[in-house]
């Protein structure tokens, strides 16, 4: 007499060994599967942001110049703060800070300084390629005589005045290791000087150089 095959029953009204099997087999393999989901994910991220910055004992709310660096007629609108989607220019994140002057006839804001920090290398490189887009439409302008001696990479434009003998406005993007600066700033007869702008920009520059020392840190 032949012997017929007990099939295995894996249903939940299995014993309880049984049921535990089954169980497990329904949770753990999804689980497995969204684990090693995530764990690709954080990899591919890991490596699209690059190595990681060095640590700092500072951070980009220092990176402002003082205020003796502007001209003596304009004024705080916004002292140096934190930026982030909820701060008033709902821009950058939490580690990201700006600040805002204007002259003291005007009523709408002429200078606006924005410092983005990256905690890894190819992020700042990353945020310089996006901040540039602030200067669409802009170009190249002589009549400021201004080098970065700190930057490694920077770029100075401005836009046409619509009138001549009008403010124009110019853009300063530059990135000092995993830092990013926006300055941006109306410069002509209503505005910041040509020379005035000439100074802040070094002024800025030179507050880099204090932070984070004369030579660019190099890019692993």
């Amino acid at each position: 007499m032949s012997t017929k095959p007990r099939r295995l029953d894996w249903t939940l009204s299995a014993t309880p060994t049984r049921r535990g099997v089954r169980v497990f087999l329904v949770a753990a393999i999804p689980s497995a599967l969204l684990g090693g989901c995530i764990l690709t994910f954080l990899i591919v991220m890991g490596i699209a942001r690059g190595p990681r910055a060095p640590e700092r004992s500072f951070t980009a709310l220092d990176f402002f110049p003082p205020a003796s660096a502007y001209p003596a007629d304009y004024e705080v609108v916004q002292a140096p703060r934190w930026a982030g989607e909820d701060s008033p220019i709902v821009m950058g994140d939490a580690n990201d800070a700006y600040s805002e002057y204007r002259l003291v006839s005007a009523t709408s804001i002429d200078i606006l300084m924005v410092v983005f920090y990256q905690s890894h290398w190819n992020s700042a490189l990353n945020q310089y390629q996006t901040s540039q887009e602030t200067q669409r439409g802009y170009g190249p302008i002589n009549e400021v005589a201004f080098q970065s001696q700190r930057a490694q990479e920077w770029i100075l434009r401005c836009a046409e005045p619509e009138t001549p003998h009008i403010w124009r406005r110019c853009g300063y993007t530059a990135r000092y290791d995993e830092f990013v600066i926006e300055l941006s700033a109306g410069v002509g007869p209503y505005g910041i000087s040509v020379p005035e702008f000439e100074d802040l920009l070094r002024a800025v520059d030179q507050r880099a150089i204090e932070l984070l020392g004369p030579m660019p840190t190099p890019t692993p």
